[in-house]
Parts: structure tokens; C-alpha cells; sequence
């Protein structure tokens, strides 16, 4: 399934979050004395709006103007980190460093809702997982539901496993989950694909009490989906008193994750909430699992026509990918001819890859090219090109291809795969 993840801009304004933030900022400067209160103000308006280097440079101006800061100050300002674009990464885990060694100094990080904000900038900038787990073990005695949520939290992706052993440590010590813990648990079920660990976070949420809770249903449905159990994603499903937009479109993508396009399509069919963008991803995606060619195009000319959502990037990359696998590499080419924007990295990515399975050597090479264009640092332009060459038995093409690659520094990906063993996953 093709599709995309986005991160706030630096430090542009948000949707309008801080619709006052201009003049806001008039009277501030208007203000003969100002406090601390005054200068949390300012800092929280910032971080509220996304605006994490303005959030940054009013603590540093506060900090030169001799203001002291609180545990208020540094809630928000680390926070703000949270919205770092990721083109300026490393400069926000820079600053991060600053405002834990401060919140160090002054004794706050042992506060627990500050080392669990630390904890998750820390997490979302690309730092170590030891770092997360020793800002965490340095606020002992002093941890809330809060701090344990945070650090299950920053685990569940990287390291589902330890996530997971860190749910049970809470439990030993008395805390009880709440519904953002068991969300946030579900989420390392998820990445681990192991049945039996979602089945039994269900019976925990069940006997919680949080069976009618739509987030935590919503959470089941993507688990059991991930582990595999579609069956128990539709039952799920199925016995939700009220199905939200989030319920359709999770259910609906497990069917498209198994390929099971005829249940998708069916389902679809009964829907009783508008479907948005994120619907028809996951119908596309899954009439092209299976080769549903005339279906998929139906869906795909309906949505303006018939649904008024306008096809993003996500959906034409479908699109090309069900007319690659299936063959019709005409067609995928000319749609990305007729699209209404430029295609960008995945577009040419899903077009190298029909290239690849039905040996389209020249366009291939073109679409290699414009995908190298477009994102110099992917090797899947390479990996992909490269087969293209070995299939067609032009093993001198590949290996100077090879080559061509390591000279650019771009490193291919390596691949992993999880095994459960004795109860213990590797």
C-alpha cells in the first residue's frame, strides 16, 4: 500500500492554530515588564501552533534577558521539539540536549511529567532508545501513568518486545492502565504480528471496561489485521455499537493488507459514513493485490465524480501500481502523463517496480532516473534497476550500476524478520 507520512514545517504557523499570534506578539513587545507567566504565554502559543524554532528562540531570548524558567517553560518548549521538520533534525536534537541538561540542573527532570516529554522528543527526534530508558529510570519514585505511557510508547516501534515488558513492570507495580497505555500497547501487538499478544490485550481492554471505547476498537481492528486474523478485525468491527470513519477504513485496509479485494469492495458497498481519501487507498490498494483492473479504475474515476475527494499522489501511486502488476504499463504511463501535479519519488518508484516484474528495460531505466532524481539517497532505485539488468542476463549493466552506487554513499536497507521462539521474540 502506498502512502505518505508528513511532519509540520519548521516554524510556519499551523492551520491558524494561534489565529492571534500576531498580535500577540504587538503587545508583548508593547509591555514595559514582563514575567514569567508573560513569557510562557508566548512560548505555549508558539508550541500550541507548531512553531517549535520561534518556541526555541523565545526561551534563548528569555534566557538572556536573565528570566528564570519553570517546569511550564521547559513542558512547552520541549514539546515544541516534537514538531521538528525533518530537515532541521539534527539541529532540533541539538536543542533537546541543551534543555535536558538544564532540566538536570535544575532538578525538574526528575518531575514526571517533564521526563516524559523529554522521553518523547527524544523518541521523535531519532535518539537512542537508551537515552529514552535512562531519562526515564532517573525520574524513579516520581513516575505517573503519564511517564510509563511515554516510555512504552517511545519502545512500541523500535522495540515492541521491550515495550511490552515494560506494560508488565507497570502492572507489577501496582499502576493501572489506562486507555492511552492500552493504546499505546496495542501499537508494539501491531509490529510484533503475534496473535495471541493482541487476543490478550482484547480480553484486558474487555475486562477494563473499555469494550464500547471506538480508539481502543479502532486499535484492535489494525492489530489483529497485522497478526494476520482478519476474522478477528471483522468481529471487532462488527461488534462496534457506533462505527466511526477511523473503523471502516481500519477494517478496510486489513482487507487490502490480505489481498482481500471482493470483502474490501463489499464493505465498501455498505458503508454508512462518508469514505475519505484514506478509504480509497485502501480499496486501490486492494484491487491491486489481486489484478482488479476494470474495478480499481471504476473506484478510482468515482471519487471526484461521485464522493467529491480529489485523487492525491497516494491514490495515482495505486493506480500505477494496479496497472504495473497487471501488465498494462501503456496505461500506468499515460496516467502519470495526465496527472494534475508533478509525480514525485513513489510515483516512479511503483512504475520501476512493473518495470521490474514484466522486464521493461528502457523505461525502467527512465523511471530509475527520475526516481535518483527525485530522492538521491533511495537505493530502491538501484536494488530495482539492478534486477531489471540481471533478468535480462546484462550482468555488466547491474555490476557497473552496483558500483555507481556505493559511489554515491547510498546503502541499501538490509532486511530483518521476527521469529517467536519458546515465547521469547528474535
Amino acid at each position: 500500500m502506498y502512502s505518505r507520512g508528513s511532519r509540520r514545517g519548521g516554524s510556519g504557523r499551523v492551520g491558524g492554530v494561534w489565529s492571534d499570534g500576531d498580535e500577540a506578539l504587538r503587545v508583548f513587545e508593547g509591555m514595559e515588564w514582563r514575567d514569567l507567566v508573560t513569557w510562557n504565554s508566548m512560548i505555549a502559543g508558539f508550541q500550541i501552533s507548531g512553531m517549535w524554532a520561534e518556541a526555541v528562540g523565545f526561551f534563548n531570548r528569555m534566557r538572556r534577558d536573565g528570566i528564570g524558567f519553570d517546569r511550564a517553560t521547559l513542558l512547552s518548549t520541549v514539546s515544541s521539539l516534537c514538531e521538528v521538520d525533518v530537515d532541521y533534525v539534527v539541529q532540533g536534537f541539538w536543542y533537546c540536549l541543551q534543555l535536558h541538561g538544564l532540566s538536570v540542573k535544575s532538578a525538574l527532570s526528575l518531575e514526571a511529567e517533564v521526563s516524559s516529554v523529554l522521553v518523547k522528543a527524544y523518541s521523535d527526534l531519532g535518539g537512542e532508545v537508551r537515552d529514552c530508558y535512562k531519562i526515564f529510570m532517573d525520574s524513579s519514585g516520581r513516575r505517573d501513568i503519564v511517564s510509563w505511557t511515554g516510555i512504552i510508547d517511545t519502545f512500541a516501534e523500535q522495540i515492541p518486545q521491550v515495550s511490552l515488558s515494560f506494560f508488565c513492570q507497570l502492572r507489577r507495580d501496582g499502576w493501572v492502565p489506562d486507555r492511552y497505555t492500552l493504546l499505546t500497547v496495542l501499537k508494539a501487538c501491531a509490529e510484533l504480528m503475534i496473535e495471541r499478544h493482541a487476543s490478550s490485550f482484547h480480553l484486558l481492554i474487555v475486562k477494563s471496561g473499555f469494550e464500547e471505547d471506538n480508539l481502543l476498537a479502532n486499535a484492535l481492528i489494525h492489530s489483529y489485521a497485522r497478526c494476520g486474523v482478519i476474522s478477528l478485525s471483522k468481529k471487532v468491527f462488527d461488534e462496534l455499537g457506533f462505527r466511526d470513519i477511523i473503523s471502516w477504513n481500519s477494517v478496510l485496509k486489513g482487507y487490502a493488507l490480505h489481498g482481500h479485494a471482493g470483502e474490501a469492495l463489499e464493505l465498501f458497498s455498505r458503508m454508512d459514513a462518508k469514505p475519505d481519501a484514506t478509504t480509497f487507498v485502501s480499496i486501490l490498494s486492494a484491487c491491486s493485490h489481486v489484478g482488479m483492473v476494470e474495478k480499481g479504475a471504476a473506484v478510482f474515476d468515482s471519487m471526484l465524480e461521485k464522493y467529491g475527494v480529489v485523487p492525491d499522489y497516494d491514490h495515482y501511486a495505486c493506480m500505477i501500481d494496479l496497472f504495473g502488476r497487471a501488465g498494462c504499463i501503456a496505461e500506468a504511463m499515460n496516467l502519470i502523463k495526465k496527472m494534475p501535479m508533478e509525480p514525485d519519488s513513489v510515483i516512479w518508484a511503483a512504475l520501476l517496480g512493473a518495470c521490474r516484474i514484466h522486464n521493461e528495460t528502457e523505461l525502467g531505466k527512465f523511471a530509475a532516473s527520475k526516481l535518483r532524481e527525485l530522492d538521491p539517497d533511495n537505493s530502491l532505485g538501484y536494488v530495482l534497476m539492478s534486477n531489471i539488468f540481471c533478468s535480462d542476463r546484462n550482468f555488466d549493466d547491474a555490476i557497473s550500476l552496483w558500483k555507481k552506487m556505493k559511489g554515491s554513499r547510498v546503502r541499501k536497507k538490509p532486511g530483518f524478520s521476527r521469529v517467536e521462539v519458546g515465547n521469547q521474540v528474535h
